[in-house]
C-alpha cells in the first residue's frame, strides 16, 4: 500500500512539474556569456578573408522583455597581400539594448532584436606598412560605430542558456571594411538566480 502512495505522489509532482514553467527574464537579474564565431565568411582560419571574434558579455534584465548588455569583442581578419599574410583585428567595447521579439510560453526559447553602439581599436597588420614591397595605405586607428542583429537564447537550465548570434556592425572610420557581419554560438550564465 505504501508503494503505491508513494508511487501515486510521484505521478501528481511528476503531472504538475509540466505545468510550472521557469521564468528566465526577470527584473534586476544579471548574466554573464561568452561567445565565439566567424564573420564574413565560413572560413574561420582561412589565410584569405577567414575571420574569427570571441566575445564576453555582462546582461542585465530591465523586465521580462529587455535586457542591456555591455559586451567586450575581439576580432581578427586575414588577408594575402601578393601572397604574404597580413590581418585586421578589432578590439571593442559595446552597449546594446535587447528586446525579446518571440517567445515560447514555457521560457525555454527567446529571439531578441537588438541595437548598440561600440567604440575601440583597429590593429591593421601590427602597423608594419609594406608586405612583399607593397605599402599598406590602411592605418590602425580608433574606430567606433552601430551594431545591429538578432539573438536566440535556449535554455538548457534555470542558469544555462545556449547562445545563437548574427550581428552586422558599422565601423564608420574604418580604413579596411566599414561593415563587418558576425555569426557565433556561446553560452550565458544566469548570475543571481
Amino acid at each position: 500500500m505504501k508503494t503505491i502512495q508513494n508511487i501515486l505522489v510521484m505521478v501528481f509532482f511528476v503531472t504538475i512539474s509540466e505545468h510550472a514553467f521557469g521564468q528566465r527574464h526577470i527584473k534586476g537579474l544579471m548574466a554573464l556569456e561568452a561567445q565565439f564565431g566567424f564573420m564574413n565568411n565560413l572560413s574561420v582560419f582561412s589565410k584569405d578573408s577567414g575571420g574569427h571574434h570571441v566575445s564576453m558579455g555582462l546582461s542585465k534584465y530591465i523586465n521580462s522583455n529587455s535586457y542591456w548588455k555591455l559586451h567586450y569583442d575581439a576580432d581578427r581578419r586575414n588577408y594575402l597581400v601578393l601572397d604574404a599574410p597580413a590581418f585586421t583585428s578589432r578590439q571593442t567595447g559595446s552597449i546594446s539594448y535587447y528586446r525579446t521579439i518571440l517567445k515560447d510560453k514555457e521560457g525555454n526559447f527567446y529571439l531578441n532584436v537588438h541595437v548598440g553602439g561600440l567604440a575601440g581599436y583597429e590593429n591593421i597588420n601590427n602597423n608594419e606598412r609594406v608586405i612583399s614591397g607593397v605599402e599598406l595605405k590602411a592605418r590602425s586607428k580608433f574606430v567606433y560605430g552601430l551594431s545591429a542583429g538578432i539573438e536566440s537564447e535556449v535554455f538548457l537550465s534555470d542558469h544555462l542558456a545556449l547562445l545563437l548570434q548574427f550581428r552586422e556592425r558599422l565601423f564608420i572610420p574604418s580604413d579596411t571594411e566599414k561593415l563587418r557581419w558576425y555569426a557565433g554560438a556561446g553560452l550565458k550564465w544566469m548570475l543571481n538566480r
